[in-house]
């Protein structure tokens, strides 16, 4: 009776092995074939469309800034149309205003005909206006700071960049009329 009960239970034993087998080899499958249509078929989220507008202050007037408000910046290094000089540790200083498609104008001061994009050689794109890149300041920390206005670095001077497309030097003040 032993040997009986032996064989069927045995029987069982292959069965369910077997069995268990195939499904963790379709559930394996599965995945394998659910990974690779999730990463065939999910594209990278584009990014925002870049959106520049202008500030203004007292000191400095009408300058560009960008989407959130806050002020960007050209370097004299750089050149109108020949892209940016500013890599490494001063792109740490001075991030570039990056964008995958071509920015808008967020109000009727900034003239959208402007505006444009530079390849860069880290591959990303650029935002420029007039052929000046441009960039934030990492000391602006406030929509509307323009601490990076007049800085010498990086072999330098750093500016606000107005809508006209020029730079901006801080407005001599008018002394009380003698």
């Amino acid at each position: 009776m032993r040997r009986t009960l032996l064989l069927p239970t045995l029987l069982l034993v292959l069965v369910a092995c077997a069995q268990r087998n195939e499904n963790t080899a379709t559930t394996e499958t599965a995945a394998t074939d659910t990974a690779a249509t999730s990463s065939s078929s999910t594209s990278t989220v584009p990014s925002p469309p870049v959106v520049i507008m202008t500030g203004s202050s007292p000191e400095y007037a009408v300058y560009l800034a960008d989407g959130t408000g806050h002020s960007l910046y050209i370097f004299m290094k750089d050149k109108p149309g020949q892209g940016s000089n500013c890599y490494g540790e001063c792109a740490n200083d001075w991030p570039p205003l990056l964008a995958s498609s071509q920015p808008s104008a967020g109000n009727a001061t900034v003239d959208g005909s402007k505006l444009g994009v530079v390849d860069r050689t880290d591959g990303t794109r650029q935002v420029t206006y007039s052929g000046w890149p441009l960039y934030r300041y990492s000391e602006d920390e406030s929509a509307g700071d323009t601490r990076g206005e007049g800085v010498t670095e990086f072999g330098g001077e750093w500016y606000l960049i107005s809508a006209a497309g020029t730079k901006i030097e801080k407005r001599e003040s008018k002394g009380a009329p003698s």
